[in-house]
């Protein structure tokens, strides 16, 4: 059976900087080899059913395709493209194949709207990259802190060491811990207990379980009464994972959280 596959995704970007210099890439494409895609992905009678042995057309920048399946919800023919001057905007564009292609090369021309017209030089352009060609070790957390390679693509002249390797701050507590723990205090003061549980009991949906979580259902019910099921339930951490059993929604209570709890 022939291998069917989608040969090549790549991205093009475009930048309204015009005439400012292109940086340098700093990983350049080079030659690599990609792992093999273990995923579901469509077989050969899906790919028969193709019209022509290659099709190409505008894709979406907020999706990743899978390489051995046909793109869905993608656009032939132009697309357009609006941004403020100086800032830059993106397009991804994909190419499909039933057959082997060799030397897949982009050309761009310069982009028009009206007479204004920005020239090829400001547009870049480079074949995407999936996570799978990079190798597996390198993702691995081997210092006790997350986001390994999001770190590491920085390093150098971006950001200062110390602020590139700080503790993250969970999301729950990133408006400072000093403001999370007046918020508590002034939940504790503005209920007795008698009336903390009477007020409990008039939810049966996402119903609150500390006085600070009492104290956001009455501010949400203010502004959006009879409305809470728009919402799952509050913000909290897994109770079966290990260390999340808690009824407080700071992450700085888990015991897995790391230095910047304390």
């Amino acid at each position: 059976m022939k291998k069917k596959e989608l040969l090549f995704v790549w991205a093009l970007f475009a930048s309204l900087w015009c005439g400012a210099q292109q940086p340098t890439e700093r990983y350049p494409l080079g030659a690599y080899e990609e792992l093999t895609d273990t995923k579901p992905h469509d077989g050969e009678e899906v790919w028969n059913k193709m019209q022509a042995p290659v099709s190409l057309a505008w894709g979406s920048i907020d999706v990743r395709y899978p390489k051995l399946s046909i793109p869905l919800e993608t656009k032939k023919g132009t697309t357009r493209m609006s941004a403020w001057k100086g800032e830059r905007v993106h397009a991804q564009a994909v190419l499909w194949t039933r057959q082997a292609l060799k030397n897949v090369q982009v050309k761009v021309g310069e982009l028009k709207n009206g007479s204004s017209v920005i020239p090829a030089s400001a547009v870049k352009t480079h074949f995407v990259r999936y996570v799978m060609s990079i190798d597996p070790a390198k993702k691995l957390n081997t210092y006790g802190k997350g986001k390994y390679l999001l770190r590491h693509a920085f390093e150098g002249d971006y950001l200062p060491h110390d602020i590139l390797f700080r503790e993250k701050a969970a999301f729950s507590d990133a408006v400072g811990h000093s403001m999370v723990d007046y918020l508590k205090e002034y939940a504790e003061g503005l209920y007795t207990e008698e009336e903390f549980k009477e007020k409990c009991e008039k939810y049966t949906h996402a119903k609150p379980f500390t006085k600070e979580s009492l104290l956001y259902r009455e501010i949400f019910e203010k502004y959006y009464p009879g409305q809470s099921e728009m919402i799952v339930d509050f913000w909290m951490p897994n109770k079966s994972w290990e260390g999340c059993d808690v009824n407080d929604p700071s992450a700085r209570v888990l015991s897995n959280y790391g230095e910047s709890g304390k």
